[in-house]
């Protein structure tokens, strides 16, 4: 039995290859901004159950009825929320990277600075989504700084010794890490007006239109397609498609000209109906008249004959 083999293109297989980083960087995230949940604490029990201290369970850290630890809770909760909005955002960009853009091996990084300019709608969407983008990022990493102190003093009340330090440390450089890569990207895209990737595991930037995008013109967000094909029309084609125009148009002009033409043959030929029948009217009168003479005469001969 012949097994079929499924074809991905490079966008799904780019979106895929995004999913998944997305998915990995998830859990740092989680980490990172709940430090007052995942770091152990130090639990103090009762001497009768034998032991003095112990590490706090999660549920303890999330239930703490401690008013300080309750806030720092809740400052953890916002930042956490920042951090999915910020996701929102990059994958919003990612995708729209992924659909507009291309990373082609064959053409240096600056490529994308020269063609975008053919098209500026494309220009002004790619610098909304960077600047959006940018203007998140910084407010994340003002909040998950402040959230990281507030962090660090509430497990400091606690403190297991080895038990807190390791992890603490452990999860703050997994979002340390994060949020550099993120400023880095939004403020390089910015600078230098590209479209710097967020999930891809190499650095790469988009520096090229995507091949499905290139021949769509935009003009007052109307959308109108050229019908080419892949291999551009050469000039000879387009001036012979041009001639060909113009013989079209001279052929009508004839054909107008013909028309014009019969019209007057028919206005002519109307003309000559109207004489004929002008003529016909003046012949009838004239005999009618000349009748009318006969009839006179003949009554005047008829008297006299009689007078006589």
């Amino acid at each position: 039995m012949n097994s079929k083999k499924c074809d991905i293109d490079e966008d799904t297989q780019q979106r895929l290859n995004g999913l998944a980083t997305f998915l990995l960087e998830f859990y740092k995230v989680c980490m990172g901004s709940f430090l007052t949940v995942f770091v152990p604490h130090q639990c103090y029990n009762d001497l009768s159950s034998g032991n003095s201290s112990s590490i706090c369970s999660i549920t303890h850290n999330i239930n703490n009825g401690d008013v300080y630890h309750t806030c720092v809770l809740w400052i953890n909760l916002v930042s956490f929320a920042l951090f999915l909005i910020v996701y929102r955002i990059e994958l919003k960009r990612e995708n729209w990277c992924i659909n507009y853009l291309d990373i082609e091996s064959t053409k240096s990084a600056e490529n994308l600075d020269k063609e975008i300019e053919d098209y500026p709608i494309i220009k002004t969407e790619m610098h909304e989504l960077n600047t959006k983008y940018q203007k998140y990022v910084t407010v994340c990493i003002k909040t998950q700084f402040i959230n990281t102190i507030l962090s660090i003093t509430d497990v400091g009340r606690s403190w297991a010794g080895s038990a807190s330090f390791t992890p603490m440390l452990s999860y703050i450089l997994l979002i340390a890490m994060k949020l550099y890569s993120m400023n880095h990207i939004a403020n390089n895209s910015i600078k230098k007006e590209r479209a710097y990737s967020a999930y891809l595991t190499e650095p790469k930037t988009y520096n090229t239109i995507d091949k499905d995008h290139r021949h769509i013109i935009k003009i007052d967000n109307i959308e109108v397609s050229l019908m080419v094909s892949d291999n551009e029309l050469s000039n000879d084609s387009v001036q012979d498609a041009n001639d060909s125009v113009q013989d079209a148009n001279d052929s009508v002009q004839d054909a107008n000209d013909s028309v014009k033409d019969a019209n007057d043959s028919v206005k002519d030929a109307n003309d000559s109906v109207q004489d004929a029948n002008d003529s016909v009217q003046d012949v009838k009168l004239e005999t009618v008249h000349v009748k009318t003479e006969e009839k006179m005469d003949k009554s005047i001969t008829d008297v006299n004959l009689e007078n006589n």
